[in-house]
């Protein structure tokens, strides 16, 4: 709309003809640019959705074949010989998702392995000029919107291969689940190998080094939060107008600081740690049968807000200490790289030793456990979903 005001391009480019001259020649110009922007902008919804796409569509079928191996040997009518056939068949099937999964993660093993990289450093850059260089209402609403859909444009293939790592993850339980304890010798061999086909860990690379799940999603955060620190770290020594006797000062203040920090977080840790124990199970127990409810029991419309409340509910309850157990998990991290930060070259020498020790000080992992066992942050948060997941999986399959 501000080009068409101004009477100005979409965006600066040469034709062979003086677009200026009439109102014809410009509005052919201006229509021009709108199809081939246009076009450009379904092409990369295209090579951004092929990924996820197929990810997807795999990931379904994986979930299919898990159906299907689950209900062998419940058919009364059917002989043995039949069973031992669709067990075969299943088998066969299996091996061709697997060459499914090995071609597709060739095809895109690179490209995310390069998106990995390229969107946590984008995201650090956007949220700096976000912060530090917006100046008008547009600057902010563009940054906002470039960071969006940098999320938007990885999430959806991050996402859909945790989705194919969980159901191949279950295939073993399908096949567990089936009714093999009644079938022939031959059938329980097949059963025996196809078990250990499927037990095998099926997990995409992205370039050979990056899993292609939510975790590594999360990890593209991580990186960018961790390159926007480094920027922000402290600046001792960097005030040439004070002496070097200030700044050993300032730095023995802050190895003080973070020996108060440690012994505060040792007495946090021993005043939540088996109440965080107990909620993790009880979470994972709690989401499981409040699907279960939600799905299968529920008859009117206060049944299904009732449960859909108690699992937004559950979730609420248990997130916020996961989440800032990772965000002190990560500033704990990121205290070397600040210390490293500061400006200990030009310092003396009592200094520099004095850095080394807190270096070594900080460089000591810090990390709360629940119960001595489970670490509170928010893998074990998706880790109470996944074994809410994995309940109501051998709940729908057993028979």
């Amino acid at each position: 709309m501000g080009a068409i005001v101004d009477q100005r391009l979409m965006a600066p480019a040469w034709f062979p003809f003086d677009w200026k001259s009439s109102s014809t020649l410009y509005w052919s110009a201006l229509l021009y640019q709108f199809i081939g922007l246009n076009m450009l902008i379904m092409q990369n919804l295209v090579n951004d959705t092929v990924g996820p796409m197929s990810l997807c569509l795999l990931s379904g079928h994986v979930h299919l074949l898990a159906m299907r191996v689950a209900r062998i040997g419940y058919n009364k009518r059917k002989s043995q010989k039949y069973h031992e056939d669709e067990l075969k068949l299943c088998i066969e099937d299996h091996q061709k998702l697997l060459k499914a999964f090995t071609l597709l993660e060739s095809s895109m093993s690179w490209l995310q392995f390069i998106l990995f990289f390229t969107s946590g450093l984008n995201t650090c850059l956007g949220v700096v000029n976000f912060l530090f260089y917006s100046r008008i209402l547009y600057d902010y609403i563009y940054y906002g919107c470039f960071l969006l859909a940098l999320g938007v444009e990885v999430f959806p293939c991050y996402f859909y291969g945790s989705v194919l790592l969980e159901e191949f993850k279950h295939l073993p339980y399908a096949i567990f689940s089936s009714n093999w304890v009644e079938q022939s010798r031959n059938y329980r061999q097949n059963t025996t190998i196809f078990l250990e086909m499927a037990l095998k860990s099926v997990t995409m690379l992205a370039g050979g080094i990056v899993e292609t799940n939510l975790d590594s999603f999360f990890a593209i955060y991580k990186a960018a939060y961790s390159l926007f620190t480094v920027i922000l770290t402290m600046k001792i020594g960097y005030n040439k107008r004070k002496s070097q006797k200030y700044h050993e000062d300032e730095l023995k203040l802050c190895i003080e600081d973070h020996q108060k920090l440690l012994k505060a977080f040792t007495l946090l840790e021993s005043s939540m740690s088996w109440l965080q124990f107990i909620l993790f199970f009880t979470g994972g127990l709690n989401t499981c049968l409040g699907v279960v409810n939600f799905l299968f029991y529920s008859r009117i419309l206060y049944d299904y807000i009732y449960y859909g409340c108690f699992l937004l509910a559950i979730g609420m309850e248990v997130f916020p200490c996961y989440f800032y157990g990772s965000v002190l998990l990560e500033e704990f991290k990121h205290l070397p790289y600040a210390i490293f930060s500061s400006n200990w070259v030009e310092q003396s020498r009592n200094y520099r030793q004095n850095t080394t020790i807190f270096l070594e000080m900080a460089l000591k992992s810090v990390t709360m456990l629940a119960g001595g066992i489970v670490e509170i942050n928010l893998d074990s948060f998706f880790a109470i979903y996944k074994a809410a997941y994995s309940l109501f999986t051998v709940i729908l399959t057993m028979k």
